[in-house]
């Protein structure tokens, strides 16, 4: 065999070299890396802002809803809340009125009990509420009615001779045709109220309001008129002709 054939079947030291080369990258590009980089030190994390106070009410996840839930339970525990005052104080106020009531129908049968024309009958009545109570034609001869409050009452033709009225109030009642001859009215309220054709003889009205107070046909005198407290600008209503009203400035002031 010569030299040359020899040469020709032994690898060449160039391929040599290439061949072991090739499996020594692949193993170094695939070996995982065992030495991983050491986790940050404190120093180099970010600073984080300081968590502020209240954090719970400022949620991120769902904030929005969170936020809106719990409005609507504060308004919805709010509006129960008014509700309930609302109920509370129509019904005290719807009982009060019903104990009012209740008292005023008590008193007027109170007093129909000693309408008579029994002139020794006892008619103790002072003080009490008769407010918008009916109480015409009723004879009450004589009767202490003094503070009593009548306001809106009617007394159509009721006799009312004698009696004591001292401080009551009579704004707005229906005083027509009543009898209150030789009656005490003094400091009584008749602010518009209806005295037409009343009968007033003798009738005391020191100090009384009849401010808007209508007097068709009743026989009140300038002598009593000069007795009663200032009016105003509201003047007792359909004197008589020949009586003359005091001036204002001649009147004490009311006392109610």
């Amino acid at each position: 065999m010569s030299t040359n054939q020899v040469e020709e079947t032994q690898p060449g030291t160039g391929d040599t070299d290439d061949v072991t080369s090739t499996p020594d990258d692949q193993t170094e590009t695939s070996t995982p890396d065992l030495n991983p980089s050491p986790a940050p030190t404190p120093a180099d994390e970010p600073n984080l802002p300081a968590e502020r106070p209240f954090s719970w009410w400022h949620k991120k996840p769902g904030d929005r809803e969170w936020k809106s839930g719990i409005r609507e339970v504060l308004i919805g525990v709010g509006a129960a809340a008014l509700i309930a005052f609302l109920g509370v104080a129509y019904t005290t106020i719807t009982d009060d009125r019903r104990a009012e009531q209740a008292e005023r129908l008590e008193n007027l049968r109170f007093i129909r009990e000693r309408s008579d024309e029994k002139l020794e009958t006892p008619r103790p009545f002072n003080g009490m509420d008769l407010t918008g109570q009916n109480m015409a034609g009723l004879f009450l001869y004589d009767a202490d009615i003094a503070l009593a409050a009548l306001p809106d009452a009617n007394l159509l033709r009721a006799i009312l001779a004698r009696a004591d009225l001292s401080g009551t109030d009579l704004s707005g009642a229906n005083l027509v045709g009543t009898d209150f001859t030789e009656a005490i009215l003094d400091q009584a309220v008749l602010t518009g109220a209806d005295l037409t054709e009343a009968m007033v003889d003798s009738a005391s009205f020191e100090g009384a309001n009849l401010s808007d107070a209508n007097l068709l046909g009743t026989r009140i005198t300038s002598l009593q008129l000069s007795r009663i407290c200032k009016y105003g600008d509201r003047p007792p209503r359909n004197l008589p002709t020949d009586v003359e009203l005091p001036d204002n400035r001649d009147l004490t002031e009311c006392g109610r």
